[in-house]
């Protein structure tokens, strides 16, 4: 793989995954969806590698930022 792929493949793969972790949440959207994406997504944060915790801070912030914009997110739980 050359340079110019591997950085576009560094740039994609969060992106991707924000798109993953939403999708979950909105097949559920409620509390305890989020509160279970968000307990899995915290053994990244807690990675001994920057990056990896970088990456799990920024996914988490856009995975609440989506929760905020479900009609349908359940927040009598709360």
């Amino acid at each position: 793989m050359d340079t110019i792929n591997t950085q576009a493949l560094h740039k994609v793969i969060p992106e991707l995954l924000d798109a993953v972790l939403g999708n979950l949440l909105a097949e559920s959207p409620d509390a305890d969806r989020l509160h279970f994406i968000v307990e899995h997504v915290n053994l990244w944060i807690m990675s001994r590698v920057p990056q990896e915790r970088v990456r799990a801070i920024k996914s988490s912030t856009a995975l609440l930022r989506y929760a905020v914009t479900l009609p349908e997110f359940d927040v009598s739980d709360l």
